[in-house]
């Protein structure tokens, strides 16, 4: 047939491109989707029906029956209850509320440390990416109840307080160290309270390490190559 003129050619070239690479974006798009199918499964079968189930319960009088039980409606009787009468339910929430919020920085520093660390090549970089994630594949509620009962046993055995954390005399030490350095007192409290808590940190950095891991190794060794002939 008649040759296309050259204008033409190039027009069908882009669109022919704009094609391939909807393609391809349209496949990578549907490997994303199979990835996170098994946390989709998660979130419809099992996340949203307990969180529904959870409500009803907070606005239901549940009474137990030999043959099951049945719900009562009440309102919202039991949140009135814990916020205006129960006496403790409100100070714990707000020191709850608090330790929320200095945990989270603190572990994303931490997390970016580790990750920061383990994207460097070191001789037994991969059992230490092991080690950093084991959290991650146990089960939490197994980890605590471990945790709570090695406690429990050692109390009872050597006869001492239930301390999850540093003793007090370390963290007067630490505190009055950080202070002579003259660093801001809601700086030291922040370091004092995340050093007391080191352990929940490590524990809760398993997943925040594994996601910016895999972002600093999406960068192109171009850029820090780039990066160092810039200076």
């Amino acid at each position: 047939g008649p040759r296309l003129p050259a204008a033409a050619e190039s027009e069908r070239g882009r669109v022919m491109n704009k094609r391939r690479k909807s393609t391809l974006m349209r496949r990578r798009s549907y490997a994303g989707y199979f990835f996170i199918f098994p946390l989709i499964l998660g979130v419809l079968f099992v996340f949203l029906p307990n969180l529904v189930q959870t409500f009803r319960f907070a606005i239901n009088d549940i009474e137990l029956a030999p043959e099951g039980y049945t719900l009562q409606p009440v309102g919202l009787t039991y949140f009135k209850e814990a916020l205006q009468v129960d006496p403790h339910f409100v100070p714990y929430l707000i020191t709850s509320m608090k330790s929320f919020a200095t945990d989270i920085p603190v572990i994303i520093i931490f997390s970016l440390f580790i990750a920061s660390v383990l994207n460097t090549k070191f001789h037994g970089r991969g059992l230490a990416r092991v080690i950093f994630f084991v959290p991650v594949i146990l089960a939490p509620g197994v980890i605590s109840s471990v945790e709570a009962s090695t406690n429990i046993i050692s109390v009872v055995e050597e006869g001492r307080s239930l301390d999850t954390g540093l003793a007090a005399g370390d963290k007067m030490e630490i505190a009055s160290l950080l202070t002579s350095v003259n660093l801001p007192e809601a700086l030291v409290s922040l370091i004092s309270s995340s050093l007391a808590a080191t352990c929940r940190i490590v524990l809760s950095s398993g997943m925040q390490i594994f996601i910016l891991l895999a972002g600093l190794q999406e960068i192109p060794g171009s850029l820090y190559d780039a990066a160092q002939v810039e200076g």
